[in-house]
């Protein structure tokens, strides 16, 4: 992670295994938030076999978990740039509050 900040990384994405432990022994947790810190976002893999199969572990808040779904559907998600080129992604957010209209919000 120190490298990372070191070379100027926008993004840090890592894919490790391991147990669940407090905030203060957990060095990837320690490490992410001083990259965090910097303006880096950081991305880990979620572990989707500790307790259960279905169930997630990544529970620091400055860390982006990211799992993989065996979903027999696709959901769509859109985005246009300012400029108009357009692109098409996928997501799992139901998120069906307020949109967010055609108001301009920063691309991470």
């Amino acid at each position: 992670m120190e490298r990372a900040i070191l070379n100027g990384t926008d993004v840090l994405s890592m894919i490790l295994k391991g147990g669940s432990v407090p905030y203060y022994h957990d060095t990837i947790a320690v490490g992410a938030f001083s990259t965090m810190e910097r303006g880096i976002l950081v991305s880990c893999s979620a572990e989707n076999s500790e307790p259960a199969r279905e169930s997630l572990a990544n529970v620091v808040s400055w860390v982006m978990t990211v799992g993989a779904d065996t979903l027999d559907r696709d959901f769509p998600a859109f985005t246009t740039l300012g400029y108009g080129k357009k692109f098409t992604g996928m997501s799992l957010s139901l998120y069906s509050g307020k949109g967010m209209g055609r108001r301009f919000v920063e691309l991470v």
